[in-house]
């Protein structure tokens, strides 16, 4: 027979326990027919393949959407022209221009991460935009918002910016902070923020980037001990030190006459002869 049966005996760790279950259950199988198992088996069979097909069709639409919202969108500075906003510690802020799936009105949307007070960054580092957001996201901080607002008035950027309102979830009945459109109020979702890509971004708001190199300090008078509330001594300066390697050899200086004579005399047999009765203390 084809039909699909199970003993339902997986839970055995023995033998003993094995042919126990088998004597006091049996094999198992479904009831009826064998046609109406058979037409069973095919419901079971197209249901399966309906929701296969549904599934399908539900990711082709994601992607065309997505697809859709890449191509709909662009860089800001492709439109304002290259522009960042440079802050001692404010927000580092990416931009995206796009339009809305229900009414087609131009936006701007953002993403921001928070900067480390006091430190300057060499670069903005890697934009990643977060699939999924909570109830409190930091696009929507009062310095976030400032530093978006500046851009938009320096570039003269004639784009609404999207608004932030708590919407609630279908799949994890929670509320989160999306964007909707400025227009018409619909939601943009975030899992297609997410998927725009990183071409269709621009940097518009960054920290002070570090300096190359660091200026000398200048000196404005001695230093003062903090324990006496005197300046310090100044030491003199350390004179460099010689070098020890000479091309001839240092003459002694009770050798030398009032003259200074040269290696050649000095070591001729007649400079020999005078050191030698100066040696002596005699001249003759």
């Amino acid at each position: 027979m084809d039909l699909d049966i199970s003993c339902g005996l997986s839970d055995e760790d023995t033998l003993g326990e094995f042919v126990g279950n088998l004597l006091r259950r049996g094999h198992g199988w479904e009831h009826g027919r064998p046609d109406v198992q058979a037409a069973r088996h095919r419901q079971e069979d197209e249901r399966a393949a309906r929701l296969r097909d549904e599934e399908k069709r539900r990711r082709e639409a994601i992607e065309a959407r997505i697809e859709e919202m890449n191509r709909n969108s662009a860089a800001p500075e492709a439109a304002f022209g290259a522009h960042t906003v440079h802050t001692e510690d404010g927000p580092i802020v990416w931009a995206t221009l796009t339009q809305c799936w229900n009414c087609d009105h131009p936006m701007l949307l953002w993403n921001a991460e928070s900067a480390r007070p006091g430190r300057q960054h060499s670069s903005a580092g890697t934009l990643e935009v977060k699939r999924e957001v909570g109830p409190k996201r930091y696009e929507n901080h009062p310095d976030v918002h400032k530093a978006v607002n500046k851009w938009m008035q320096e570039t003269r950027a004639d784009v609404q910016k999207a608004t932030i309102k708590p919407r609630r979830s279908k799949t994890k009945a929670a509320e989160y902070s999306a964007f909707v459109c400025p227009e018409c109020d619909a939601l943009i979702g975030q899992m297609f923020v997410s998927c725009i890509r990183t071409d269709k971004w621009s940097l518009i708001s960054a920290p002070l980037l570090k300096r190359a190199t660091a200026e000398p300090a200048k000196a404005t008078g001695p230093a003062i001990d903090p324990r006496k509330g005197k300046p310090q001594r100044q030491r003199p300066p350390v004179a460099p030190a010689l070098s020890t390697y000479y091309e001839r050899p240092i003459v002694p200086e009770e050798l030398q006459t009032d003259r200074r004579k040269t290696w050649a005399e000095l070591h001729s047999p007649d400079g020999v002869a005078e050191a030698r009765r100066k040696f002596m203390g005699t001249r003759d």
